[in-house]
């Protein structure tokens, strides 16, 4: 059908075996001052996305994680080098390279490939990124043993209007 939009394939099934976030300044979104904190950085007529917010604040209280205090580099260099066989590594981010100096956003980029280039089929990496791109916002994928590289969704700055391009 022509008039359907394509969607991701949701027919799949995956665990999480662990997560774990760097921030340089981070916000603990378990506190009710993190919270606040967070909601003051949305604008007060945006209804919508202050109702996002919260249904994202309730997935924190309901799964934690821990946020550290660290530079995207460094902190993604040491989580690539602990890698294990039988398990996927997602290095996952939601526009964060244009906060980085230069210095910083080489030395991200060179670990993420580094470890893709010792990734093997029964240790992947993927890395899954929604940044700013050329035109739009981009939701990149590039996967590792392989290296292949693909825009899966395009979207609005805030991530609406999502469009599934998928994996071609």
């Amino acid at each position: 059908d022509f008039n359907t939009p394509p969607v991701p394939p949701f027919d799949t099934s995956a665990s999480v075996a662990s997560r774990a976030g760097c921030d340089a300044s981070p916000v603990d979104a378990s506190t009710e001052d993190g919270r606040l904190t967070l909601q003051s950085f949305v604008w007060p007529d945006q209804l919508h996305r202050f109702r996002l917010l919260r249904g994202a604040l309730e997935v924190v209280r309901a799964h934690p994680v821990s946020v550290e205090r660290a530079g995207a580099a460094e902190w993604t260099r040491a989580r690539l080098a602990e890698t294990a066989d039988g398990a996927a590594t997602i290095v996952y981010h939601s526009i964060v390279i244009d906060y980085l100096s230069r210095d910083e956003r080489d030395a991200f980029e060179t670990a993420v490939a580094e470890a893709g280039a010792v990734a093997r089929d029964t240790a992947p990496l993927a890395w899954l990124r929604f940044e700013g791109g050329k035109d739009s916002y981009d939701v990149t994928l590039t996967m590792w043993p392989e290296g292949d590289e693909h825009v899966v969704a395009r979207a609005g700055p805030h991530g609406d209007a999502v469009t599934w391009i998928g994996w071609s």
